[in-house]
């Protein structure tokens, strides 16, 4: 796999060395975007990249969550986009040989989606320093977050290593869950959507997806449901 008009000047507006790790800066979206679908593709899949830590995407959250010490990351990867806002950063390394099974199926099946990275040259996630290594369904109780969010989380229905999504937004813990994504493959791939949610579009939203314009943010909010706590 190689990049097809990216210079290394470019790169190096992009993207920044820690600890033998590449990591992206965070930039106004439209630095990415004018790179072209395909280089966008290229370069994000080469940093085990989901979702940009864009400008816009900051100022998103900045603006919308109150008090960002509460807020809980589930599949933060690299955690830059955490780092900034202040946010407990987690994920299970399960593109790593640091990921914990709970059973020895999981383990099994582990081994074998870690050699198909592998063998079809796909970088896996660049976990971030100050990311904390524990699986979400300990991770919404130990840090009692009124908030949590998921960076292109996708379903237990869709992949084993990852979570129930309804599980974790039903919790005693969680007010408000949002999920960054896009319409393809998330909306409506989990039970969670069968609940009252919002799909919010916001300029500067970039994803992997090959077609940047289907990603959004999709929101629930408990108190929108009347549930009965």
């Amino acid at each position: 796999m190689s990049f097809l008009d990216i210079t290394p000047g470019t790169l190096t507006k992009l993207i920044e060395e820690k600890d033998r790790k590449l990591l992206p800066k965070i930039l106004p979206a439209n630095e990415i975007l004018k790179l072209g679908d395909m280089n966008r593709q290229l370069l994000m899949t080469m940093l085990g990249l989901y979702v940009w830590p864009t400008v816009e995407l900051y100022e998103f959250f900045n603006k919308n969550i109150q008090n960002q010490t509460t807020v809980l990351e589930l599949g933060a990867g690299n955690g830059v986009l955490g780092k900034k806002l202040g946010w407990n950063s987690t994920d299970n390394f399960s593109q790593s040989d640091k990921f914990n099974p709970r059973n020895e199926k999981e383990k099994i099946n582990h081994e074998i989606a870690l050699m198909q990275l592998r063998t079809h040259n796909i970088a896996p996630v660049n976990y971030g320093d100050n990311v904390i290594n524990i699986d979400a369904y300990d991770a919404v109780r130990k840090y009692n977050a009124n908030t949590a969010v998921g960076l292109y989380l996708t379903d237990v229905t869709q992949n084993e290593f990852t979570i129930n999504l309804l599980d974790v937004f039903m919790n005693d813990n969680t007010e408000t869950f949002y999920l960054v994504g896009n319409m393809e493959t998330h909306y409506k791939k989990s039970p969670i959507f069968e609940l009252k949610h919002e799909v919010i579009e916001i300029e500067g939203l970039v994803v992997r997806h090959q077609n940047n314009e289907l990603g959004r943010i999709f929101k629930w909010v408990k108190s929108d449901l009347n549930i009965n706590r």
